[in-house]
């Protein structure tokens, strides 16, 4: 996993990169329901 067009020039750090290639290699349906999840959590953390 690479994390395809993602460069630490974006300010993303290197283990953010790995993390973003984890998520690009799901199935769009799981990227789906884990975007819901990430969401519903940020919702409740303001």
């Amino acid at each position: 996993m690479d994390g395809k067009g993602w460069k630490p020039q974006y300010g993303i750090s290197p283990e953010g990169i790995e993390i973003l290639g984890f998520v690009e290699a799901l199935p769009r349906e799981a990227r789906r329901e884990l975007l819901q999840a990430v969401a519903k959590l940020c919702r409740k953390a303001r």
